[in-house]
Formats: C-alpha cells, sequence, structure tokens
C-alpha cells in the first residue's frame, strides 16, 4: 500500500519557499487551489508568513498553517493562502 510520501511526488508540484526576502528552499506540495492552501508532508518547515512560490511564478502569502492527522500520526502540513 502507498504512503503518503508516496502520494506527494507523483500528485505534486515543486514550490519555492521564500522567507525574509530570500529563497530557502524547494518542496513539493498539493495545490488546493479551489480551498486557498497547499498541503506538504508535516515535516516541511512552511511557516506563517512564508511566501508559496508556485511553478507557474504566481506566489502566495502564507496567512497560516495547521497539520493534518490521520489517528494520531501526522500526514499533512496545509499552507493557507
Amino acid at each position: 500500500m502507498p504512503s503518503i510520501n508516496d502520494f506527494f511526488p507523483m500528485e505534486g508540484l515543486t514550490f519555492s519557499i521564500e522567507r525574509n526576502n530570500t529563497l530557502i528552499f524547494d518542496v513539493t506540495g498539493v495545490d488546493q487551489y479551489e480551498d486557498h492552501y497547499v498541503s506538504f508532508l508535516p515535516t516541511s518547515d512552511i511557516k506563517t508568513g512564508d511566501i508559496l512560490i508556485h511553478p507557474s511564478g504566481k506566489k502566495y502569502s502564507v496567512l497560516n498553517t495547521s497539520v493534518e492527522y490521520f489517528g494520531k500520526e501526522p500526514y499533512a502540513l496545509n499552507a493557507y493562502y
């Protein structure tokens, strides 16, 4: 059975993360554009105030983050924009 770690690379896009006007890393995320958030692996270092740069060049400012759980295990970090 595939894990969530397998899903993100298959379905996700590579976002660049900007913090304090500096590009700090690239990370795979799944854009939930209809609900205005991007899901990342729960270990991702995404913080309120970061800028997510979509592969198209569009920039999203992170307003809030939350962790989703399946049972007692975290499976996604959602960054709302």
